[in-house]
């Protein structure tokens, strides 16, 4: 017997889909999230995102 995918499954479903897109984005040393933007930084090698390239390197003068 065969059930009907309810929202959840949808919904599931939809995750699966987002996680699979997001595996092909770097990810950044700093905080270990996924670089969705259209650029990213190369510090020595490592990637870092707009956020932690800020907070990590950032000097007020």
């Amino acid at each position: 017997m065969e059930t009907i995918p309810d929202n959840y499954d949808f919904f599931r479903m939809h995750e699966d889909e987002q996680d699979k897109w997001l595996e092909q984005w770097p990810v950044c040393v700093c905080c270990g999230d996924h670089i969705q933007d259209d650029y990213c930084y190369d510090v020595g090698g490592e990637i870092y995102c707009e956020d932690c390239m800020v907070s990590c390197f950032r000097k007020v003068v």
